[in-house]
C-alpha cells in the first residue's frame, strides 16, 4: 500500500459519516394502514388505537393486528402464511401483501415510498 492509498482511504472514511447522514433516511412514523384487497384501496385504518380486524379475500378471510402503531397479519387462509412472516409494520411506506388472498396493507402518513400496488 502506498501513501496516496492510505491518503486515499483516510478521506473516504472521514467522508463516510458525512455521506451516511445527507442520504440515509429515517424512517418515519405511520399515521395509518390502507388495505387494498384485489388492487383496490377498501379502507384506511388508523393506527393509533390497538384493534384485531378482519378482511375478507379471494380465499377468505385474513386477520390483522394493530398494537403500539404496528401492525401484521395475524392469519389468512393462504398456503405458505409468507404474508404473517413478513411480521409488524410500522414506518411509512412499508408494504405487506398475501398474494393468494390478493390482500395487502401498505403503511402511509407524511411520506408515501410507493404510487402503486399491483397484483
Amino acid at each position: 500500500m502506498t501513501r496516496i492509498d492510505i491518503v486515499i482511504l483516510i478521506l473516504v472514511l472521514a467522508g463516510l459519516p458525512l455521506v451516511y447522514q445527507t442520504f440515509w433516511q429515517q424512517d418515519e412514523p405511520a399515521e395509518y394502514a390502507e388495505v387494498f384487497i384485489d388492487s383496490k384501496n377498501q379502507h384506511q385504518l388508523s393506527l393509533k388505537q390497538d384493534q384485531y380486524t378482519e378482511v375478507q379475500g379471494v380465499l377468505g378471510t385474513s386477520r390483522l393486528e394493530i398494537k403500539q402503531g404496528r401492525i401484521r397479519f395475524v392469519d389468512s387462509p393462504c398456503k405458505g402464511k409468507v404474508c404473517i412472516q413478513q411480521g409488524w409494520l410500522a414506518s411509512d411506506g412499508q408494504l405487506a401483501a398475501c398474494l393468494p388472498n390478493k390482500i395487502a396493507i401498505q403503511l402511509a402518513g407524511q411520506r408515501n415510498f410507493y404510487d402503486s400496488i399491483n397484483f
